[in-house]
């Protein structure tokens, strides 16, 4: 990713994740800024490698992206959703506390929530997940940043649930990473649990954030 390139670039389709560079102007070589992201996704907890199925676990996916980091400094390490939930017993039967731990203190710098972020419900993403994230950072907001679902809104308006974007500078370059989740979330969890919040149009909610922080 260069600086003077200002496009998106979905990493998923049920939890896209999109980034938008700054944009410059008359941008020569010499001032290009080579940028790396790491994307997973549909990580389940998975944090025991399972060679009989080709799970690599958390050790060796953190593993990998350090190598990648050692590269190349100028890296992120992103998800598009689906950290938690579906997860194999040792993270399910511990809340996926150990999963979370595991991303969190493996350098997970933003996330987007996946229809399995709300399997126990909005008030859990809120009231724990988010805080249980948080405790591993100092940078405010932390939490929140690695569920970002700009196209969830509260029942019956425009107003966001969650956190729409989060900026991150890598080498003097300001990225915008959008998060959006697919609408047919509410089909895929208790209605219940997400009784206080609606699913919008992703694209349209992609593009609302990016014009907004164009600049």
């Amino acid at each position: 990713m260069k600086r003077g390139i200002g496009g998106c670039a979905a990493l998923a389709a049920v939890g896209a994740l999109l980034f938008v560079p700054q944009a410059a102007s008359a941008a020569t070589a010499d001032e290009t800024t080579d940028i790396q992201v790491i994307g997973i996704n549909d990580f389940h907890g998975r944090i025991e490698a399972n060679p009989g199925n080709g799970v690599a676990g958390a050790a060796s996916l953190v593993g990998a992206v350090r190598q990648f980091e050692s590269e190349n400094p100028n890296t992120l390490f992103v998800s598009a959703g689906d950290n938690i939930g579906a997860s194999t017993f040792t993270s399910f039967i511990q809340q996926d506390e150990p999963t979370m731990e595991s991303l969190a203190l493996g350098g997970l710098d933003v996330g987007v929530v996946g229809n399995h972020e709300f399997d126990q419900g909005y008030v859990d993403l809120t009231d724990r997940v988010q805080p249980f994230y948080q405790q591993f950072s100092a940078e405010e907001g932390y939490g929140q940043d690695l569920t970002l679902g700009a196209n969830v809104y509260m029942t019956g308006t425009q107003d966001p649930a969650l956190k729409e974007y989060a900026i991150r500078e890598v080498d003097g370059v300001r990225i915008g990473f959008i998060g959006t989740i697919t609408a047919d979330t509410e089909t895929l969890v208790s209605p219940a649990g997400i009784s206080e919040i609606d699913f919008g149009d992703q694209v349209e909610a992609a593009n609302r954030v990016a014009a907004e922080i164009a600049d």
